[in-house]
């Protein structure tokens, strides 16, 4: 009887993480007009992917940092609907080895939801590593834009 009670207990604990990951995973599909990522040039590099599955085209920019938050670069994009862009960052010739990308969706200037990201990176000798980018509350690109913007005149 004790061993069924605990079998039973494990199972449903077993269930509820489980579940509780699915749940998460969809959480970080959400459509953003602001997506942060790092990159990492030690000993392989990163690239990123932005989609705009909306039905609306978008102005992208891409904001890089060092690890010291000194920004370093942007690269601007512009997305019909439907469309994907692919950002190496090796292609930049960063002078930073690993640092941050702040990446926002906006029509002149102003920020407009509807852009998902993923990065990957490529290490030279462990494989490949791919994640979501992170999709930050609005209310944290109100302080951030001014920034953002000034490093994408």
């Amino acid at each position: 009887m004790f061993r069924k009670l605990t079998f039973i207990i494990c199972l449903f604990l077993g269930m509820t993480c489980l579940a509780s990951t699915a749940a998460k995973a969809q959480e970080n599909g959400a459509f953003s007009d602001y997506l942060v990522g790092t990159y990492d040039l030690r000993n392989g590099y990163t690239v990123f992917q932005v989609v705009n599955p909306t039905a609306q085209t978008l102005e992208v920019y891409f904001a890089f940092f060092d690890d010291n938050e000194k920004p370093l670069a942007c690269k601007k994009e512009k997305l019909s609907h439907n469309d994907l862009v692919e950002v190496d960052v090796r292609a930049l010739k960063l002078n930073a080895k690993v640092g941050v990308v702040k990446i926002i969706s906006h029509r002149d200037r102003k920020p407009v939801p509807g852009i998902v990201g993923f990065q990957r990176f490529y290490a030279a000798r462990l494989g490949i590593a791919e994640s979501n980018l992170a999709a930050v509350p609005p209310k944290v690109l109100d302080a951030e834009l001014k920034i953002i913007l000034e490093v994408c005149k």
